[in-house]
C-alpha cells in the first residue's frame, strides 16, 4: 500500500475534516489514479516524482487563479479540482484505468463529504 493510500485511510476513519486535509486528500487521490495508470501502461514512475508533479500541479492550479493555498472553502476546493481534471484529462484516464477511476471518485466524495465548512 502506497503512503497515499495510508494517508486517504487514516483520513477517510475521521468524521470530520479540515479544508486543508480535503484538498491534500484529493491530490493524494489523483496521486493513486496516476500511479495505476502509469503501470497500466508499462512505465516506470517513481512515488516521488508522481507526487512532485500531481501536488506542484495543484498549487500551480491555485497560483494562475489567484486562488489562496490554504484553508480553501469547499466551493474552492470544487472549482480547482475541476480544472485540475482537465489539466490531467482525467475523461481519457476513466477511459483507461476506469475501477482505479470509479475508486478515486468514491474517495473524493467522501473526502468531500467529510469536510468541515
Amino acid at each position: 500500500m502506497s503512503e497515499w493510500e495510508k494517508n486517504l485511510e487514516r483520513k477517510l476513519t475521521k468524521k470530520f475534516l479540515s479544508p486543508n486535509a480535503v484538498r491534500d486528500g484529493l491530490t493524494e487521490s489523483y496521486c493513486v489514479l496516476i500511479k495505476k495508470l502509469r503501470q497500466k501502461e508499462g512505465a516506470f514512475v517513481s512515488d516521488s516524482e508522481i507526487n512532485n508533479a500531481t501536488f506542484s500541479l495543484v498549487r500551480e492550479t491555485y497560483r494562475e487563479n489567484d486562488i489562496h493555498y490554504e484553508i480553501p472553502p469547499k466551493p474552492v476546493i470544487l472549482q480547482v479540482d475541476e480544472r485540475v481534471r482537465k489539466k490531467l484529462n482525467v475523461d481519457r484516464i476513466q477511459k483507461e484505468v476506469p475501477e482505479a477511476y470509479l475508486e478515486h471518485q468514491r474517495v473524493c466524495q467522501e473526502l468531500l463529504d467529510r469536510m468541515d465548512s
